[in-house]
C-alpha cells in the first residue's frame, strides 16, 4: 500500500530492517506513556515549586523562563515532527517544556476555580481512550472527509472569534453575551483537537502498517502528546468560561 499524501514523509525500513527494528504499536505506546510521564511530573513540579520560589520581586525571571519554554516547546514540536531521526531528543525537550507550561497554566486557573485542573486531565484521558476505541474499531476513519471537516471548524472557530472580539470591544454585546460565544468557540476548537488526535492515530497505524524505521516511534508519540496537551488546554477554556456563566447566574 502506498502511503497517502497526508503520511507521505513516512520513512519505510521494509527493506533494511528487521521486525525489531521497525516501529510497533507497543513502542509507540511506551514512548508515548513516557512523554505523558515526563510531562505530568514536569506540570506537577511546577504547581508546586513556581509559588514557593518566585514572587513580585523575581516576576520577571519567571515570564523570561515562560516564554523560553513556549519557544522551546514551540521549535521541539516542529523539528521533532519534521525529522525522525531527531524525534527522540526534541519529543523529551518537548514534553519538560510543555510540562512547565501546563503547569503555570494549572496553576493560575487553580486559583480561580478549584479542581478544574483534575478535571481537565480526567476529561482528556477519557476522551483519548473513547477516541482511540473509535479510532481502532473502524468507526471513525481518517481521511479527506474528516479532514474537511476539521479545517472547516477551525476556519469557523477563526472568524467567529474574530467576529466576537469586535462585538464585544465596539460595546454590541454585553459580558453574558460573549461568555456563550466564547463558549462555543472553545467547543468548536476542542472539536478540532479531537480531529487532529484521530489523524495522530492514523499516521501511528500507516507508519506500523509501511514497517518504518523505529526511530519514528517517538515522532508519533510527540504527536499524539501535543494533541493532548492541545486537547486539555482547550478543556480548560470551556471548563472556565462553564464556570464563568454559573457564576454569573447565581
Amino acid at each position: 500500500m502506498r502511503p497517502t499524501p497526508l503520511f507521505s514523509k513516512i520513512e519505510t525500513g521494509a527493506a533494511t530492517y528487521d521486525v525489531s527494528d521497525k516501529a510497533s504499536y507497543k513502542g509507540i505506546a511506551l514512548k508515548t506513556s513516557l512523554l505523558f510521564l515526563i510531562t505530568v511530573l514536569t506540570a506537577v513540579a511546577t504547581i508546586v515549586t513556581v509559588p514557593k520560589v518566585f514572587d513580585g520581586n523575581n516576576i520577571g525571571v519567571l515570564i523570561a523562563g515562560l516564554i523560553i519554554a513556549g519557544i522551546a516547546a514551540l521549535v521541539s514540536a516542529l523539528v521533532g515532527r519534521l525529522s525522525y531521526r531527531l524525534a527522540m531528543p526534541f519529543s523529551i525537550i518537548y514534553s519538560f517544556a510543555m510540562g512547565f507550561l501546563l503547569g503555570f497554566i494549572s496553576a493560575i486557573v487553580e486559583l480561580a476555580v478549584p479542581g478544574i485542573a483534575m478535571t481537565a486531565v480526567i476529561a482528556t484521558l477519557i476522551i483519548f481512550g473513547i477516541m482511540l476505541l473509535l479510532f481502532f474499531t473502524g468507526v471513525i476513519k481518517a481521511g479527506n472527509k474528516l479532514m474537511a471537516i476539521g479545517l472547516g471548524l477551525l476556519l469557523g472557530a477563526v472568524s467567529i472569534s474574530l467576529f466576537t472580539f469586535i462585538m464585544y470591544w465596539t460595546g454590541v454585546i454585553q459580558t453574558t453575551q460573549y461568555l456563550w460565544l466564547l463558549l462555543l468557540i472553545d467547543a468548536i476548537y476542542l472539536l478540532y483537537a479531537v480531529i487532529m488526535l484521530t489523524f495522530n492515530f492514523a499516521e501511528a497505524a500507516m507508519v506500523v502498517k509501511l514497517g518504518a524505521a523505529k526511530n519514528a516511534e517517538w515522532s508519533v508519540s510527540l504527536g499524539i502528546m501535543s494533541a493532548l496537551a492541545y486537547i486539555y488546554i482547550e478543556l480548560l477554556r470551556v471548563l472556565l468560561v462553564i464556570a464563568s456563566i454559573v457564576g454569573n447566574h447565581s
